[in-house]
């Protein structure tokens, strides 16, 4: 038996945690959500017309949004990589012909 001494700074003891892991497989995963998707939007497609649901309203936007953000992304990391060739032309051309 371990015996303990009073002392003024407490030391924390061990955590045990019951981790079960769990086996993933990425690309299953990533088919169940793409077939729930289609799910939705074919459950969206075939109501009438005037019947607006949050859900479509929220898928519509979603795409939307994700279509905007990658031609956004690609276009302002286009346009970072021009400013910064065009930054160095300019530091090399002072550099050789002013200096």
């Amino acid at each position: 038996m371990r015996h303990r001494f009073p002392s003024l700074l407490k030391t924390p003891r061990h955590r045990r945690f019951n981790y079960k892991p769990m086996y993933f497989d990425e690309e299953q995963e990533e088919i169940r959500q793409r077939i729930e998707e289609a799910k939705r939007r074919v459950a969206a497609e075939n109501r009438p017309a005037g019947d607006v649901d949050s859900e479509t309203v929220r898928l519509k936007l979603s795409d939307e949004w994700r279509r905007k953000s990658r031609k956004s992304a690609s276009q302002q990391s286009n346009m970072r990589v021009a400013m910064i060739a065009g930054l160095l032309f300019i530091l090399f051309y002072f550099y050789l012909f002013v200096l």
